[in-house]
């Protein structure tokens, strides 16, 4: 594994390889959105820090839906404000140029379909998204947090039942079908690109295993250590939003793309 530390310099050698290479998946956490205001769920300013962990359980939504809209209120505030920054629009601009074939996104924030990634897994869900726990009729973020505003707790239209998020609460299983979905894209992927994850939460930390054993290589973007970094082609320990930055600066001036 060779360690980077320089901005400039992961840039480049990022640059060339990316030039070289056009099957990638992409791996992406909470480091990748925290540069766009949203706070991770495990870091020392993290929602389970400020917050009571079993706000995200089930069981405990269920009964008491009002105790989770309370928590939540001023994070759905902070997701309608948030904009995707550099590291998103890198990553739109790679699937733009056919480099990538998916991204798979541990975040619940929507932002990178706010940068306007097509090709996406969210494995844990999205805020973007509301779903009657009875019906499961679809509402928007932008129908509940109206509600939410006015004091109410948000249900169903139609048989008046409480809306949950569409995301994975603790006590929720992910679908294995999408499990193995991700294992398979990464199994065929030449390059795993992970961004911004500590690559310790499951199912999504044993993805990269599927491309190392099928002889692919794994590059890491974050500044923390992970299980895998022994293991890794490239790990390049620098703030993902200015290396992201830098790197579209170079596709700007047609640096190694055209």
């Amino acid at each position: 594994m060779r360690l980077i530390l320089d901005e400039e310099l992961a840039a480049k050698e990022f640059a060339t390889l990316v030039k070289e290479e056009d099957n990638f998946c992409i791996i992406t956490g909470a480091g990748v959105s925290t540069a766009s205001g949203i706070p991770d769920f495990r870091g020392e300013n993290g929602l389970y820090t400020v917050s009571e962990k079993n706000v995200f359980d089930l069981e405990s939504f269920k009964k008491d839906p009002e105790s989770f809209y309370l928590f939540a209120k001023d994070y759905l505030k902070l997701l309608k404000q948030s904009k995707p920054n550099s590291a998103h629009l890198l990553i739109k601009k790679l699937e733009e140029l056919g480099k990538v074939n998916w991204v798979i996104t541990q975040n619940i924030d929507g932002l990178h379909k706010k940068a306007g990634t097509e090709k996406l897994i969210e494995v844990h869900g999205t805020f973007e998204r509301f779903r009657c726990l009875n019906c499961e009729k679809e509402y928007t973020l932008d129908e509940v947090y109206k509600e939410i505003q006015n004091e109410k707790l948000p249900k169903c239209t139609e048989c008046g039942s409480v809306l949950k998020p569409d995301v994975v609460f603790f006590g929720e299983k992910i679908d294995p079908n999408l499990i193995n979905r991700m294992r398979s894209i990464a199994g065929q992927s030449d390059y795993c690109l992970v961004f911004g994850s500590s690559l310790i939460v499951h199912p999504v930390a044993k993805i990269p295993e599927c491309t190392l054993n099928n002889d692919g290589r794994l590059i890491i973007i974050n500044k923390g250590d992970t299980p895998y970094d022994e293991y890794a082609f490239k790990k390049f320990g620098v703030d993902i939003e200015e290396f992201s930055k830098l790197v579209l600066k170079n596709i700007k001036k047609k640096f190694f793309l055209f």
